[in-house]
């Protein structure tokens, strides 16, 4: 996405939006992450990314105008990555991290499917029972309402596959979350999507960004994922670090097992 990086520091009153940024030298692009984990007991998708729809989708609610999609100029929009992973009808799970736009866009490609997909059931009251169409504040209701196998959490998933948990990290939406994986050959990973939109927001002190339901939920959350770094020397995925992305490319010869 493209946004003007103050966002993720908390203060308001300096957002630009798309049609009025001037000037612009605050503006940056910021990666939208998916995680697809291929594991002996099944495979299992960590978040599904924003549509390449985003202009018509997004309009009714004004993201459109505060965090549009990049307009690349080749064929090579990474968008395209997940409903091709839809159609090979092979994912059994699919957590969410949580209901925004830019992380359930492109649920609708499942529906019908065999996946699972997995929220917070905090998360699914909220976006279900409480907001009302088209939606605000990050939530887009045509993005989730789409028919999907729902199952819902109270917490914690542990073991969802072997060496995987789903954990709640709730502060950033009413029922945030991540997920653990532990891999044999490189060790722990924890993709903890917006509850940290960058490394920094970890701290310490923590830095709260754009949007935070909860602050107090939301510091216990960073004090969890900070402690997963200290037990387990985890490297910890931020949801939506421009500095962190390049060192997270292993290239075709580099991987993790």
């Amino acid at each position: 996405m493209y946004m003007d990086a103050r966002r993720l520091i908390q203060r308001k009153e300096y957002y630009q939006r798309l049609s009025a940024r001037e000037p612009q030298d605050l503006w940056q692009p910021i990666p939208v992450l998916t995680a697809l984990v291929v594991h002996p007991e099944g495979i299992l998708l960590f978040d599904v990314g924003a549509t390449a729809d985003w202009k018509a989708r997004w309009r009714a609610t004004g993201h459109d105008d505060v965090v549009p999609y990049l307009e690349l100029q080749d064929d090579q929009h990474f968008e395209a990555l997940v409903p091709r992973v839809a159609r090979l009808g092979d994912i059994d799970w699919i957590v969410v991290s949580h209901l925004h736009m830019d992380h359930c866009g492109n649920l609708r490609h499942f529906a019908g499917t065999k996946a699972t997909t997995i929220v917070q059931e905090a998360e699914y009251l909220h976006a279900f029972e409480t907001l009302k169409a088209p939606g605000a504040g990050g939530y887009i209701t045509s993005e989730y309402d789409v028919g999907v196998r729902w199952r819902l959490l109270a917490g914690d998933m542990l073991d969802i596959m072997t060496g995987v948990d789903v954990i709640a990290l709730h502060g950033h939406a009413p029922g945030s979350q991540g997920l653990v994986v532990r891999l044999n050959a490189t060790g722990t990973v924890v993709l903890a999507s917006d509850a940290a939109y960058t490394i920094d927001s970890l701290g310490p002190p923590p830095i709260p960004g754009a949007t935070v339901h909860d602050h107090q939920q939301w510091l216990r959350s960073t004090a969890r994922i900070r402690a997963y770094a200290r037990a387990e020397k985890a490297l910890v995925v931020a949801g939506h670090d421009m500095q962190q992305l390049p060192t997270l490319w292993f290239g075709p010869e580099k991987y993790y097992e």
